[in-house]
């Protein structure tokens, strides 16, 4: 059956359709669901929400909102936004209308050396937000940009997200880095609430020892270094601080470095010792351990939380799925 009509300046007028089992179209003669329109829809901007308008869609004239018969909701369908690593600051934006982000966090991996760099660390959680405020994003890098130390086989840089400001203190949530790989030993994983420690093949002779995990409140302690009965001993590695990772400690005689620093995290693990000799010149000053990998953080803010340590090769990676 088909109806026709011409405009009409008549106010307050129901107009009901009952195709009794048979569908409903709308600039077409072949409808195939229960409404069927040719063409677009435009929908208002519909003040009002109670149950008896449950289901109803509206356009504020920036985004659609739906009715679920007690308040307007944003109509987002889920979609993943991935950052990768470029060396330099990125950011994300919240969109119109939405309330509710899930951020996931990779740290980079350590350098390998003659041993494997340690695993960056991965942290989740989810977060309510504003439209239109800026999170910040820095993706750590497997050469040591965000926080780790370069000095030997750099660590991995952490990956955090900072809200307002770019400063450390602004850090919302971090996924600590893996230490750097030595000559003697693996990094030590990044993140967890304590970063891993650094290995050393034999850390009760000659060869420097491995660099320990950055903490919640204090950096990795560096490693000694080896061979301090031999007369030669090597530098210890430095200590890791806030946001960034210690370095390897030379090893003995030589203003060089063989051994692993500490990656980056909430606070840094500290570098490997360097390798020590004795008189003659023989010994291990070419075996420094692994440096100890940074920890991560999650700010208290955040739900549905994960925090692991390890799991991550490579530069670092971050994740921002739109919720709500």
């Amino acid at each position: 059956m088909g109806i026709q009509g011409a405009d009409s300046t008549t106010t307050a007028v129901d107009l009901s359709l009952q195709p009794f089992g048979g569908n409903v179209g709308i600039g077409t003669t072949n409808p195939s669901t229960k409404l069927d329109v040719a063409g677009g829809v435009k929908v208002g901007n519909e003040t009002v929400c109670d149950s008896s308008r449950a289901g109803t869609i509206r356009w504020t004239g920036t985004d659609f909102q739906g009715c679920n018969g007690t308040i307007w909701l944003a109509l987002y369908i889920s979609t993943t936004t991935t950052y990768t690593y470029t060396g330099a600051q990125q950011s994300f934006v919240v969109p119109p209308g939405v309330t509710s982000v899930s951020f996931e966090l990779w740290g980079a991996q350590g350098t390998s050396s003659s041993y494997a760099g340690g695993q960056g660390g991965y942290v989740k959680g989810t977060f309510n937000v504003t439209p239109g405020s800026t999170y910040y994003i820095y993706i750590g890098g497997q050469a040591g940009y965000n926080g780790s130390g370069t000095l030997g086989f750099a660590g991995g840089g952490a990956t955090d997200i900072r809200y307002g400001g770019t400063a450390l203190a602004n850090r919302i949530l971090v996924a600590g880095g893996g230490g750097g790989g030595g000559n003697s030993g693996a990094g030590g994983a990044g993140g967890g609430s304590t970063g891993g420690n650094g290995a050393s093949q034999y850390p009760s002779m000659c060869h420097g020892q491995g660099g320990f995990g950055g903490t919640q409140s204090a950096g990795g302690a560096g490693g000694a270094g080896g061979g301090s009965d031999y007369g030669y001993p090597g530098q210890a590695g430095s200590a890791g601080s806030l946001g960034q990772g210690g370095n390897d400690g030379s090893y003995s005689g030589y203003t060089a470095y063989d051994g692993g620093a500490g990656g980056g995290g909430y606070y840094g693990g500290g570098g490997a010792g360097g390798g020590g000799a004795w008189q003659g010149g023989g010994g291990c000053y070419r075996y420094s351990g692994g440096g100890g990998g940074g920890s991560s953080y999650i700010s208290g803010s955040f739900t549905n939380t994960n925090n692991t340590q390890g799991g991550r090769n490579g530069d670092g990676q971050a994740k921002v799925t739109i919720l709500q």
